[in-house]
């Protein structure tokens, strides 16, 4: 077996971070931030606690990722809307819309 290229290694390190925020995400909006553990969020990722804390030193680090990410598709969706030949009330309602 070949090892992997930088570029299957770097997939593999988003896909893996996608993962976990994901799980993240989902154990925060059920348990809250007091109620949320890294070791939930491990384990609904399904990967270890070890290898979580390879990715983020702490829960602080971990939501703080969350909130930049939320902001930054919020600011993606805004610009997109922006960019969207369509008229006020049409990018209103698309704005309600969103998934």
């Amino acid at each position: 077996m070949s090892p992997l290229s930088e570029e299957q290694f770097k997939q593999i390190r988003d896909n893996r971070i996608e993962q976990l925020l994901r799980a993240g995400l989902k154990i925060f909006a059920r348990k809250g931030y007091i109620g949320t553990k890294l070791s939930t969020i491990a384990t609904e990722a399904g990967i270890s606690k070890g290898l979580l804390y390879h990715y983020y030193k702490s829960k602080d680090e971990f939501l703080e990722t969350l909130i930049h990410k939320a902001i930054q598709e919020l600011e993606n969706g805004i610009q997109e809307m922006y960019r969207t030949p369509a008229t006020p009330l049409e990018k209103f309602k698309s704005m309600l819309d969103f998934k």
